[in-house]
């Protein structure tokens, strides 16, 4: 019985070290807004781009150039007790990853984007 004890171990703890693997994908900031990317033209103001995606302001202009960026949170939050079982009662979470793209304007006008 006690010479079982090592494999069955393993056994749990490959269990266990699969369970917590997430296999959950989530889309870019290109495909998340990629209807609403392929309507940007350059020469578009900030007001249309604005109209267009949630974009802000990113830091102060330099002279005459101005740069928005576009933020987007992306992860679960699933607890480690939903992919676990629950006889541990821990409790953790998957962290969002912070995405960022950001858009250039130069004399008020789209020049270019992050693609």
């Amino acid at each position: 019985m006690l010479t079982n004890l090592p494999i069955k171990f393993l056994c749990v703890l490959t269990a266990l070290l699969t369970a917590c693997t997430s296999t959950t994908s989530h889309p870019t900031i290109q495909q998340k807004y990629s209807q609403k990317i392929a309507q940007l033209q350059p020469g578009m103001s900030p007001a249309e781009v604005q109209g267009l995606l949630p974009v802000r302001k990113q830091g102060a202009s330099s002279g005459n150039r101005e740069t928005y960026v576009l933020r987007d949170t992306a992860g679960l939050h699933q607890t480690f007790e939903e992919k676990t079982p629950s006889i541990f009662g821990i409790r953790a979470e998957e962290l969002p990853e912070m995405r960022q793209m950001s858009f250039y304007f130069q004399n008020g006008k789209l020049t270019h984007w992050d693609s």
